[in-house]
């Protein structure tokens, strides 16, 4: 999977998607995804969420939620495993769906996971690899907590997701696809039937005549999750137009969340504390947390640019 989350810009790496000939096109609306494009953001990843959505995330995480995500949000890597994103947004599971088949999984299946994205595991998976099932089923508990701070602002975008599927599908009608994909993602563009995403880890891919599904997401305007590599479809996850700045999220401020200053959450909460440990130095468990964030994996070469492909 990949997380690509990079600033816009001219120049850098770029990941590569051609598309000779598209078939297929669908518009997925998961609600997973955007829980970990805006969990990752929370933590550190400053891909553009409004801060109330950030600090309504924070304010439901537990400490072990907060070192769980951490692996998802160093700097300067995009890939992350297929095990974090959906199996295939396309079939639009619930979270407490996708939640229950992380807990299902078996620690031999997320080290094989890992050793199919990483040639070789890079330190921020270091203690993943060490407690396998411990980080997976604290993983899914944090998925599971952030939901709910989610989903009324996911049914509250219901009008702007519709009219996204409706967009899209016009697009792919009328042959105006290239135009929807040029302006998928600020550090993107469409061009002579090639999809160019910046990356901090780029990689080059055709689509072939697998499907392409498109999942617009909440998250910040700098977001984007992604997965190339799959044989069943290529899925890219971005975000929903307008979403930041639609007025509508006003109402939705957090009651309660952490004290928050210039440095992050103030060490006053349990959570605000274990995400200043994390940031200092390397846990107990190995899981450190970095100055920022971008993520992507072989499900993750998705997120900012990333293969799942990362969140955020």
């Amino acid at each position: 999977m990949n997380q690509q989350a990079v600033p816009p810009g001219q120049h850098g790496p770029v990941t590569e998607l051609r598309l000779d000939r598209v078939g297929e096109v669908r518009v997925a609306l998961d609600p997973y995804i955007s829980v970990l494009a805006l969990i990752t953001d929370a933590l550190g990843r400053r891909r553009g969420a409004p801060e109330q959505w950030r600090r309504r995330v924070l304010a439901s995480l537990s400490p072990g939620g907060v070192r769980a995500i951490l692996p998802l949000a160093t700097p300067s890597h995009s890939v992350s495993p297929d095990c974090v994103t959906p199996e295939n947004p396309a079939r639009e599971v619930s979270v407490s769906d996708q939640v229950e088949g992380l807990h299902s999984l078996s620690a031999d299946e997320l080290l094989r996971d890992v050793e199919s994205v990483f040639t070789e595991p890079p330190v921020h998976w270091q203690g993943v690899l060490r407690r396998p099932l411990a980080w997976l089923h604290s993983y899914a508990d944090a998925m599971a907590e952030v939901w709910p701070s989610v989903q009324p602002l996911w049914a509250r975008a219901a009008p702007l997701l519709e009219h996204e599927v409706r967009r899209v599908g016009i697009a792919a009608m009328r042959g105006d696809l290239g135009l929807v994909l040029d302006r998928l993602h600020p550090a993107s563009r469409f061009d002579d039937g090639v999809l160019k995403i910046r990356d901090p880890e780029p990689a080059r891919f055709e689509l072939r005549a697998r499907p392409l599904v498109l999942v617009p997401m909440l998250s910040g305007k700098q977001a984007l999750i992604c997965n190339l590599e799959r044989d069943d479809a290529v899925w890219i996850a971005y975000p929903l137009p307008r979403a930041c700045s639609n007025q509508c999220w006003a109402r939705f401020a957090p009651s309660s969340c952490w004290p928050w200053n210039s440095r992050g959450p103030c060490r006053s909460s349990p959570a605000g504390r274990a995400w200043h440990r994390a940031r200092s130095r390397t846990t107990a468990t190995g899981w450190p947390l970095p100055d920022s964030y971008g993520g992507r994996s072989a499900a993750a070469r998705s997120g900012s640019p990333g293969p799942a492909a990362g969140m955020p």
